[in-house]
């Protein structure tokens, strides 16, 4: 039994040897946990800086949008006021323009109440 363990000691020798020798295979390492964090810590913070300015540019678009809709309608509230005073305006003018408003305007007697009209055609008699 002393000879089949010199024998395996040995071959596990001889084995170790061919594998050191061997010009083919690469040197295995062994990476510490340390060392691939210290790896991977820069990647992550980075990408996660670029997500939160990303983040942060499309709330400043979104805030502006929001305050340029604003301005546009408090405009076309404006636009819209506008034009109904306008069309108010327009409305009155053609009233104004109307024979019977030209005649009830240009009538004297149309502020004088009833004893204004009684004096104005008494004055009128008289002449």
């Amino acid at each position: 039994m002393a000879a089949a363990r010199a024998s395996s000691t040995a071959r596990g020798h001889a084995h170790g040897a061919s594998r050191q020798a061997s010009p083919r295979r690469p040197e295995l390492t062994v990476h510490q946990r340390a060392e691939t964090v210290r790896r991977v810590r820069p990647i992550v913070m980075v990408s996660m800086l670029v997500f939160v300015a990303i983040t942060f540019g499309a709330v400043g678009l979104q805030i502006r949008m929001v305050q340029r809709q604003q301005r546009l309608d408090s405009v076309r509230s404006e636009i819209n006021r506008i034009q109904e005073e306008n069309k108010s305006l327009r409305q009155h003018e053609s009233m104004l323009q109307s024979t019977s408003e030209i005649l009830r305007i240009a009538d004297p007697t149309r502020n004088l109440g009833a004893w204004g009209a009684a004096a104005l055609a008494a004055e009128l008699i008289e002449e």
